[in-house]
């Protein structure tokens, strides 16, 4: 039944108020009904006991007093009371969210009037009950006068107020327990990553565990990091994915270059589409639903994209795009300091380089024996397995192993014969 013929606003408000009545309602022998904001009743009222079950329902006039006083409480926003045509009273109570109406509570009960023998011999020959037996279910049922109307709307308007002022403070806990979890989670991978922040290590290496933690931790599909290059806007080497074996990096590189770069012109920018319809089949076809991306920046300049695709539980929200803006941060830091670190590592092998060469150049007989040293060592440490920064070392070590003799006088290094007690000191 809907009396005033629009959209219900708030049925979930409706239906969480009903279903915390019903039980002080069917304790105190009333019948509850509840009524949404359109004026539609939520759903059949519950009779609390027999003999409200027997007259109301034997009679529509009940029906026609319970939307009359619906009426009157929508229309006017305040309580309301009425006596039905049978004698029952009926009590309106209006519900609010926010401030907002959201729909009315009704209330009956049968009155201690209704014992009168005269009134319940009136009330059973237009029924056509049998009156002994509804006399029998009255004095179980009448526990309250018309008089107390008043009391009991005031009783029950506090229980609707103290109920939903419980649903408010769960909400708020939830939503509070919510965002600890969410902030958690993000620290702990913040955390994971952080660690793994080594210079020395490799940017392939780094990402690849970006993009797996990243597709665990948001329940991803895919995600993926392709780094772009500043002339050709593309290293067709450096695309890393996790998850989805059927879209190849060639597909990434694809909608990276014409769909996702033109809508990230600066390091703020977040491309957030949970509508994404594929590319029109040049992508994905139809293998992807949703994607986030975010670019990781590095000099004020756009290197490259960090991306998620298919959120199993729904749509991304602004939750997943500030977790992955977090991570692309961190791997921009990671990705500008270990470029900083590779111009490092250049600079010193050229010093090194010099070095060597400066010594080559004291002693000609041994010309080029440190970088051959070098190179033999670094090939023999490979095929051992050592670790890339254990091979590096050793390599560094051949290179410099001779470098003793920059501070030895060529007038030693090059004599021909055999050196003296003092020249050998």
């Amino acid at each position: 039944m809907n009396l005033m013929g629009s959209k219900t606003q708030d049925p979930l408000v409706m239906e969480t108020v009903l279903e915390g009545l019903r039980t002080e309602a069917s304790e105190l022998g009333m019948v509850l009904s509840g009524w949404d904001a359109a004026g539609t009743m939520m759903s059949d009222p519950v009779m609390s006991n027999e003999f409200c079950r027997l007259v109301c329902t034997s009679n529509g006039s009940c029906e026609k007093a319970r939307c009359a006083l619906v009426s009157c409480v929508l229309r006017n926003g305040e309580p309301s009371q009425t006596i039905g045509p049978l004698g029952c009273c009926l009590l309106g109570i209006p519900v609010r969210n926010r401030h907002r109406l959201a729909g009315a509570l009704v209330l009956e009960y049968p009155t201690r009037e209704m014992l009168d023998e005269e009134h319940l011999a009136r009330l059973c020959d237009r029924l056509q009950l049998d009156r002994q037996v509804i006399a029998a279910h009255a004095r179980n049922s009448c526990r309250y006068s018309a008089a107390e109307a008043p009391s009991l709307q005031r009783i029950f308007t506090m229980l609707l107020e103290d109920r939903q002022q419980k649903q408010e403070t769960n909400h708020a806990l939830i939503s509070l327990s919510m965002s600890l979890a969410n902030a958690y989670e993000e620290l702990s991978l913040l955390y994971r990553i952080s660690g793994s922040m080594r210079v020395s290590q490799e940017p392939h290496r780094f990402l690849q565990e970006v993009c797996d933690q990243l597709l665990d931790v948001m329940n991803l599909d895919m995600s993926a990091a392709v780094m772009l290059d500043a002339e050709t806007k593309l290293n067709h080497d450096s695309v890393i994915k996790a998850g989805l074996e059927s879209v190849s990096p060639q597909q990434i590189r694809l909608l990276v270059v014409t769909h996702i770069t033109p809508n990230l012109q600066n390091e703020t920018d977040v491309l957030l589409e949970n509508r994404f319809d594929g590319g029109g089949e040049v992508f994905f076809g139809k293998e992807v639903r949703n994607l986030l991306a975010v670019p990781l920046i590095s000099d004020r300049q756009i290197i490259g994209v960090l991306l998620g695709l298919n959120k199993h539980d729904g749509d991304f929200d602004s939750f997943d795009a500030k977790l992955i803006g977090s991570i692309a941060n961190q791997s921009s830091v990671f990705l500008a300091n270990h470029h900083m670190y590779a111009e490092l590592q250049d600079l010193l092998m050229g010093v090194l380089q010099s070095l060597t060469e400066s010594i080559d150049a004291k002693d000609p007989y041994t010309c080029g024996h440190s970088r051959r040293v070098a190179e033999i060592s670094h090939r023999l440490a490979i095929g051992c397995k050592f670790s890339p920064e254990e091979v590096q070392n050793i390599y560094l070590a051949g290179l410099l192993h001779d470098v003793g003799k920059i501070g030895v006088p060529e007038v030693i290094l090059c004599k021909e014969g055999r050196l003296t007690d003092e020249e050998y000191d």
